[in-house]
């Protein structure tokens, strides 16, 4: 069974232009956990980040757009959204 994240553990917080890397993973996974929590795994790269747009690149890259976004690296290109998430898109 694959190890689940939970928002609730401790992580740092880190700024745009910081660079994730997992050589063994070639594919992103999402979970969105209602209207105020995203987890993406197999981030490569943060492109854009203020409070009301964060992108993320991995394999595919990612537009989160709301309010109080706050981005949060959990470890091996997992990254954290929290805040009132409005839109999500695949671009």
């Amino acid at each position: 069974m694959k190890n689940r994240i939970s928002l609730g553990e401790k992580f740092r917080s880190f700024s745009a232009g910081t660079v994730l890397s997992d050589p063994k993973r070639d594919f992103n996974v999402i979970y969105v956990y209602g209207k105020t929590n995203l987890v993406m795994e197999g981030c490569k790269r943060i492109e854009k980040y203020d409070q009301s747009e964060i992108r993320i690149a991995g394999d595919h890259a990612l537009s989160v757009k709301g309010e109080g976004l706050v981005l949060r690296e959990m470890g091996n290109g997992t990254v954290g959204v929290t805040g009132e998430i409005k839109q999500i898109e695949f671009i």
